[in-house]
């Protein structure tokens, strides 16, 4: 592979909420408008929640801005859904996340290995099924706020060693 290339899959790997937060239908639009760019290797797609309750993007916010300060990168809206990136991507991960942080590291890697993250309005709906696991009132955002944030300095303290 030349330096500066990334050798593609040519496989598309999405996912998205299942909980009908998001209509399934913007896995497919995301893929329609950008589905070359996301096979070239060199693109990381998601979703970014409009119409949300302004708590929820309140609390969104402060987590982009604490994970970029911290991080040193730009990551916005980190557990917008969908998401969608080529298969290659998957060998710039080592050890991820089997939890909320799962979204979190998954796109500080995109940033860590230069890939573009491509961002597409989509509409956030009221939850339709089950219970939330991580939101749905301030108590409930209480633990994967810990987690997330215990994450963040797991990651900024591995990024102080890199640079010794």
């Amino acid at each position: 592979m030349m330096a500066g290339v990334r050798e593609a899959s040519g496989q598309i790997i999405a996912w998205s909420h299942a909980d009908m937060q998001t209509d399934p239908s913007d896995v497919l639009k995301i893929f329609n408008k950008y589905q070359a760019q996301i096979l070239s290797g060199k693109y990381y797609a998601k979703g970014r929640r409009v119409d949300r309750n302004p708590a929820d993007a309140f609390f969104s916010l402060g987590m982009s801005i604490i994970s970029s300060v911290f991080l040193g990168s730009n990551l916005n809206d980190i557990n917008a859904q969908p998401k969608m990136f080529d298969k290659s991507f998957l060998k710039h991960l080592q050890n991820p996340p089997d939890d909320f942080a799962l979204d979190l590291y998954l796109m500080y890697q995109a940033y860590k290995n230069k890939i573009e993250l491509i961002e597409m309005p989509v509409p956030f709906a009221k939850r339709q099924h089950g219970i939330a696991k991580g939101g749905g009132s301030f108590r409930g955002k209480i633990k994967p706020i810990r987690r997330t944030l215990r994450y963040i300095h797991q990651i900024a303290m591995e990024i102080k060693k890199r640079k010794r």
